[in-house]
């Protein structure tokens, strides 16, 4: 609920995966521009881009885990499996997103979901604490 004294929450929705993964986190991000056309959308990408995502024109932000400033990210990816390592970096992801200082609300989703209908009464929840 937006409050008429108030400017509405900045929001963002972010998932993570890795490029093998890519086509089921843009359905995802797909679906969450259909039904949250004001919320900003970030995909973390676990591995390197390599330059092989920009011939694409994708209407969401890519930041790689590279960007997260993780303290010996390679010897994390080598320690852990792609699906591992993305699970990893969750944390890393968070505090990136928020250290902008620029949203209200994060939330993360999971690649492989895919938004069916707006989050009305969870942005509602965190709004109101």
């Amino acid at each position: 609920m937006e409050h008429e004294n108030f400017p509405p929450m900045k929001k963002l929705i972010f998932t993570i995966c890795a490029k093998n993964y890519l086509s089921r986190a843009r359905a995802l991000l797909d679906s969450c521009r259909r039904h949250e056309p004001d919320v900003d959308l970030v995909l973390v990408l676990s591995d390197r881009n390599d330059g092989h995502l920009d011939d694409f024109d994708f209407d969401f932000e890519i930041v790689t885990a590279e960007e997260l400033g993780i303290e010996d990210f390679e010897d994390l990816a080598i320690r852990y499996d792609i699906t591992e390592l993305s699970t990893a970096i969750k944390p890393a992801s968070f505090l990136h997103l928020l250290e902008r200082g620029t949203y209200d609300a994060i939330v993360y989703l999971d690649p492989d979901t895919w938004l069916v209908s707006p989050l009305e009464e969870l942005w509602e929840r965190l709004e109101n604490g």
